[in-house]
């Protein structure tokens, strides 16, 4: 009886230390995930930044060739604002295939956090499932414990029954 307290007592033990490692871990998944998708938000205000940067350059690109259109002077002058113009639209179109290339790679990356983080979800609900097994056979081998304590007792009264009915014929 005592070996089954003991087995009993160590079930539980067990249970409770396989609660605290999926709490622990549920929480770092939940705290990357929040990390993952803070870091979603900020790409994506970055990105809008970027696009409003790109459109207010591409206004200021359009004001120097309307500029360049009105204006009346020589053509030497004229020339060299070409020139300079023409050097601003080559930054610009530079910058601008830079900021296309760091979108596309903020896209990829957030692209793979996105699956890491499907892969974690995953593994949450894998580990949650497991949990509901486990907690169901914990209940099963309750009710059996149960069961086997009735039967226990039912078994000793009839055993102190006999007892008394032996004991009570001389």
């Amino acid at each position: 009886m005592k070996r089954l307290h003991w087995i009993n007592a160590l079930g539980v033990l067990l249970l409770a230390v396989l609660c605290l490692l999926q709490w622990s871990e549920n929480r770092s998944l939940k705290l990357q995930l929040e990390a993952g998708q803070a870091e979603k938000l900020r790409r994506g205000e970055i990105l809008v930044r970027l696009e409003t940067e790109k459109k207010a350059l591409t206004e200021d690109l359009d004001s120097f060739r309307s500029q360049l259109g009105a204006s009346s002077r020589s053509g030497t002058e004229t020339k060299q604002k070409l020139r300079q113009i023409e050097d601003e639209k080559s930054r610009l179109a530079d910058t601008l295939q830079d900021l296309r290339q760091q979108v596309k790679t903020w896209q990829t990356a957030s692209s793979e956090r996105d699956a890491r983080i499907a892969a974690m979800n995953k593994n949450v609900t894998e580990l949650s499932a497991d949990r509901d097994k486990t907690t169901a056979q914990y209940r099963e081998l309750l009710l059996r414990l149960e069961e086997c304590q009735k039967l226990l007792q039912e078994r000793t009264q009839l055993y102190n029954q006999m007892v008394e009915k032996l004991n009570a014929k001389p």
